[in-house]
Order: C-alpha cells, then structure tokens, then sequence
C-alpha cells in the first residue's frame, strides 16, 4: 500500500522520529496495534493494516499518526495531562489528533516529507 505525502521523519522539539510504516503491528501478547512510539530509539511506528489484514484508509493512517506524534509531544514536555488515569491520558491523545486530521483533511493541508529538517 502506497499514500503519498506521509512523512518519514517527524521533528519535535529537539527528537527528530524517525516513521515506519509498516503492515501490522502486534504487542507482544499477540494483540493488534494501530500505532505505537518508542521514545527511548526515537521511532514511531505505524500500522497500514487493520486487524483483518485490510487496507487502512488514508484518514486512518494520518490520525493513528497525529495521535501517536501527540503522545510523543506530551512526553517531550513532560505534561501529566492533569490525571494519572491511563485512559483519560488516551482519551485527550484522541481528541487532540482527531481534531488535527479532521483540521488538516478538511481544509486541504498535506505534509512533505523533504520540508522536515533532522
């Protein structure tokens, strides 16, 4: 599967991420994930698959994307995002990058890849 536009490489704050795509990621008990990053190598990691080994769409990519450059971001500026909660934690990463793709897709702007420095 081929998208244009998606960025190999993602700079935030001073960490330049290095971004796989790749067909499906799996956690280690066997358990389908969209996305995940890896703070400590600097890598994000994005699944072009579903669960059922079907193709994502292009949204799809670009939120599961925006969500995990949002974890990294809120990691970066060491926010609690006022809560211990694990899952309030997920809720606002879900918001805040649905928000960004619905922004992005709706109002036609796209990211180069060769515009990313690092």
């Amino acid at each position: 599967m081929k998208i244009n536009n998606l960025p190999n490489k993602i700079k935030i704050f001073d960490t330049v991420f290095r971004i796989k795509y790749v067909d499906r990621l799996m956690t280690d008990s066997g358990g389908y994930i969209r996305g995940t990053v890896h703070y400590i190598s600097g890598e994000i990691e994005i699944s072009l698959k579903d669960h059922k080994n079907c193709d994502r769409c292009e949204t799809l990519i670009w939120r599961t994307l925006w969500h995990e450059i949002f974890h990294a971001v809120l990691d970066a500026i060491h926010r609690d995002y006022n809560t211990s909660s694990e899952t309030s934690k997920e809720d606002l990463v879900c918001m805040l990058s649905s928000a960004v793709n619905t922004i992005c897709f709706d109002n036609g702007i796209s990211f180069k890849s060769e515009n990313i420095n690092g």
